[in-house]
């Protein structure tokens, strides 16, 4: 017996129709390109989607990410020499 589908959660992502502007999950993106976008589907194109909290460049989020880290590896040096001071 398999157990495909049990248990798993498939893990939904906001995403922002660029077309109409509006904001739905992704597994909802093929009922709503048939309700609201019929004459895309006609022509065979494709709607543009965009994903809701992602970055616009994942270089700058990355820089930010490592920024981060650096900022708090610097907090940690400060309290353990203050404490070895003391």
């Amino acid at each position: 017996m398999s157990n495909i589908g049990r248990g798993i959660k498939r893990r939904r992502i906001k995403i922002k129709c660029m077309v109409c502007s509006r904001v739905f999950d992704n597994d909802y993106r093929i009922e709503h390109n048939n309700k609201y976008h019929p004459e895309y589907r006609k022509q065979n194109k494709l709607v543009p989607y965009e994903t809701l909290g992602a970055p616009k460049n994942p270089f700058e989020a990355a820089k930010r990410k490592q920024e981060r880290l650096e900022t708090n590896i610097e907090v940690i040096r400060y309290y353990n020499d203050d404490k070895i001071m003391q």
